[in-house]
């Protein structure tokens, strides 16, 4: 069975994105590029955003718990919008993640990073949204791509699977 090309709906409405060269600022005179060519924006319930994006996701909600999640195109319908960007600051680039949730309860969830020239995957905290409002988060230093897990509504994580297990770059499955 062929896999649809990059940016086409997949096996169970899986969206990917279309190849392209993610450049970031690594300091005033250096620059990082890698070449991505498929990677979803949701998949198994997490999501993969790259600088430069901004999307949402729809929530499923079961029992008062988030039990899937899906890639929505159009932050106006979106349950929870994700904006990730690079930005200048006086000390460097640094990078920003904004997160709106119009759920009607505070949104806990993980972030994974990646970053450049490694080869590790770095867990990094991300502070709850409560309803109706939104956070912004700021890392000091370049991000490859952050994935986003375990959406939850309460403090408590529910079983994780070993990040040894899931690489944060998924091109082209």
């Amino acid at each position: 069975m062929a896999l649809p090309s990059c940016g086409e709906r997949g096996a169970g409405s899986t969206v990917f994105q279309n190849f392209f060269v993610l450049r970031l600022r690594i300091d005033s005179h250096r620059y990082y590029e890698e070449k991505f060519d498929r990677v979803p924006y949701v998949a198994e319930n997490e999501v993969y955003i790259f600088a430069g994006e901004a999307f949402g996701i729809n929530a499923t909600i079961t029992k008062n718990e988030i039990s899937r999640i899906t890639y929505q195109r159009d932050t106006r319908k979106a349950n929870v919008e994700f904006k990730f960007t690079q930005e200048s600051s006086p000390n460097g680039p640094m990078m920003l993640l904004t997160t709106r949730n119009k759920l009607k309860q505070k949104l806990f969830f993980e972030a994974l990073m990646t970053v450049p020239e490694k080869k590790e995957i770095y867990e990094t905290t991300v502070l709850p949204v409560k309803p109706s409002l939104s956070t912004v988060e700021s890392w000091p230093h370049p991000i490859v791509q952050l994935v986003l897990r375990n959406f939850r509504f309460s403090g408590k994580p529910k079983e994780q699977t070993e990040i040894s297990n899931r690489s944060p770059k998924r091109s082209c499955w």
